[in-house]
């Protein structure tokens, strides 16, 4: 579920209830309450949490196993063999009563923590949805489910701060009442909860759900022979090195040259197959491309993603001059696959970082470079995490080496950092009334270069 550290290892897993309880905008609520809970580090204090209870309820276990072992030995009489069975009996029995404390303790720490991650995650969620009432009326459509949000295992309680809402019924609850989080979101609820869904409404809400699904599939939709081409790492290097290959037959003989050295032949023979295909495909759906290749790139080993992140370069280098578009690809394929350890760095330790990118972006847009001072305050005037003002570079500042450089300290640095800096480049870039196609796919390539949720705007 969670992964070094980074958000877009993190799964959340929507349960069969939800699926076929909730309205469409309710589930869309659910889905931003635990994607606030990726964006706020909260997957690994849960994982780290899940350690911490495991190791005080471990002890209870030992004295279990002792137990057993003393009340079901040999019989003996020997004074020495019922001195040893008494022992045993002694100690398991000690720390019995020990991993008994120790569960309430686990059980205390779980909710502490749990139930202000719950309250902030609630708070953040109406981020992405905008529709407070949507996630209260999920919170209350729980409540007015005779099942509530009970999961039926017997190690759920080891796992009860992963859940939305509180999935044991525990003396020491994960989550706040339901009441006080409706509350929050909705402060003119009547204290009714909402019965759950009729027949012909759970019909209706699956229709609903299903006609989303087709949107984003017609709106997403990739080729049928771009979905083969992502069934395992040597496939999805083909696609990367497709997208890296030019319209010049002089380059192309280059990078050719370049393939037949650092990669498999099958690689090669399967690149000539598809070249012609390639050659046709809208460059606006590239970006997307790398992304669907991203889980079959992950099966690489460390030093075989260094290999292929050199092998682009190398293709990219053939003329001596990296274009935007190279850059981005490259950029993207680094951010998938050569993640940073977390530092604790603030926003003053990656400001200059921060100045380099929001630079690159002003020179995008088609305001006047009187103007890009003024642009640059305006954006950084609607957010707190870079305060005061940022320069205005010179040109000779602005070059790809650099701006990879930045990239890999802001992969480095917590993922809210990434984000405002990534809202805040939007705002630069619709400086001049608009966000244009090409703008679009610079800024979705660099938020998959910062590993970071696009900002809206951007695809």
């Amino acid at each position: 579920m969670y992964k070094r550290q980074s958000a877009d290892r993190a799964a959340v897993a929507v349960s069969r209830g939800a699926l076929d309880k909730l309205s469409r905008d309710e589930l869309q609520a659910v889905v931003g309450h635990e994607f606030s809970h990726i964006l706020n580090g909260d997957m690994q204090l849960n994982i780290r949490l899940v350690g911490w209870i495991f190791g005080l309820i471990v002890i209870s276990l030992l004295g279990q196993i002792l137990l057993r072992a003393g009340a079901f030995s040999p019989r003996t009489r020997s004074r020495d063999g019922k001195n040893a069975a008494a022992l045993v009996l002694l100690i398991g029995v000690g720390l019995l009563a020990i991993g008994f404390i120790s569960q309430i303790f686990a059980q205390i720490i779980q909710a502490a923590i749990s139930r202000h991650r719950e309250r902030l995650a609630d708070a953040s969620a109406t981020q992405f949805t905008r529709n407070p009432k949507a996630l209260a009326n999920a919170l209350s459509r729980i409540g007015g489910d005779a099942a509530g949000s009970r999961i039926s295992s017997p190690r759920a309680g080891e796992f009860a701060h992963l859940f939305f809402a509180s999935g044991v019924n525990a003396l020491f609850a994960t989550h706040p009442p339901l009441e006080e989080r409706i509350r929050a979101l909705d402060p003119s609820w009547d204290g009714e909860f909402l019965p759950p869904l009729s027949a012909p409404e759970r019909a209706e809400n699956a229709e609903a759900n299903l006609s989303g699904l087709r949107n984003v599939s017609e709106t997403n939709s990739v080729p049928p022979f771009l979905a083969e081409m992502t069934r395992n790492a040597d496939d999805a290097k083909t696609l990367i090195c497709l997208l890296m290959m030019t319209d010049s037959p002089e380059r192309n003989v280059e990078q050719a040259k370049i393939l037949l050295e650092r990669e498999k032949s099958a690689v090669f023979k399967k690149m000539e197959h598809l070249w012609e295909r390639m050659r046709n495909f809208p460059r606006e759906k590239r970006i997307a491309a790398v992304l669907v290749a991203a889980p079959a790139l992950r099966e690489l080993s460390a030093r075989d993603r260094r290999e292929f992140c050199e092998t682009l370069d190398l293709l990219a280098q053939t003329d001596g001059n990296v274009s935007i578009f190279e850059f981005c690809i490259l950029a993207a394929v680094r951010g998938l696959l050569l993640s940073e350890s977390q530092r604790k760095l603030s926003p003053s330790d990656v400001r200059s970082e921060a100045e380099l990118v929001l630079n690159f972006f002003l020179r995008g847009n088609k305001t006047p470079r009187s103007r890009w001072a003024q642009d640059l305050s305006a954006a950084l005037a609607k957010q707190t995490m870079f305060p005061g003002s940022l320069r205005v570079l010179d040109d000779a500042a602005l070059n790809f080496p650099a701006l990879e450089a930045a990239f890999r300290k802001l992969r480095a640095s917590p993922i809210r950092i990434r984000e405002q800096l990534l809202f805040t480049a939007r705002d630069v870039i619709a400086a001049d009334g608009e966000i244009t196609p090409e703008e679009n796919d610079v800024l979705s390539a660099f938020a998959v270069a910062l590993a970071c949720p696009a900002p809206q705007g951007s695809v």
